[in-house]
């Protein structure tokens, strides 16, 4: 497995850190605000731009994923 070099001190691992936990965050708050649109949306910043992923949650899985993708 060939892994990317780390861009701006940002590895691998501290972006992967940074989606889950933004996820987390607005998983969370849908739940407490008793929102239930999917594709929830998420920005993080990756390699220095924001980005817009949508979290899906189906059947007992959670995608996290570009909207292109979807």
């Amino acid at each position: 497995m060939v892994r990317e070099q780390s861009n701006a001190g940002q590895d691998w691992r501290g972006r992967l850190h940074d989606v889950l936990w933004m996820t987390f965050l607005k998983l969370r708050s849908m739940q407490k605000n008793q929102e239930e649109e999917f594709p929830a949306e998420v920005s993080v910043i990756i390699n220095g731009v924001m980005q817009t992923l949508w979290a899906v949650i189906e059947g007992d899985g959670l995608t996290i994923m570009y909207p292109a993708d979807y």
